[in-house]
């Protein structure tokens, strides 16, 4: 039990940055291309838009496959996607009147 909550408190440590929730919170209504999840966190730039989706991917929160010359971002862990689910619903949907 020890090591599961190891890497569970890394993975939360991980999805706690701001714009990896807001990455997150896009990603949950389905698989984008980086272009499309740039509107989720109008924010950043590339560059820190791709170390987060590489934060992502190199805990195994986020995958990726090629279609083309496009790459396609989605949520790759079934218990991130539960969570998620979650936090959608209680801070993520637009228009929410009680952001926290």
């Amino acid at each position: 039990m020890e090591e599961k909550a190891k890497h569970v408190a890394s993975v939360l440590r991980v999805i706690s940055n701001e714009n990896r929730l807001l990455i997150l919170c896009g990603l949950i209504k389905g698989p984008a291309n980086v272009g499309e999840i740039a509107k989720y966190v109008p924010k950043i730039g590339q560059s820190a838009l791709s170390q987060n989706l590489s934060a992502l991917k190199a805990h195994g929160v986020l995958d990726c496959e090629k279609k083309g010359q496009q790459v396609i971002y989605y949520i790759a862990d079934e218990r991130i996607i539960k969570v998620m689910e979650v936090l959608y619903e209680y801070y993520c949907r637009p228009n929410d009147s009680n952001p926290l």
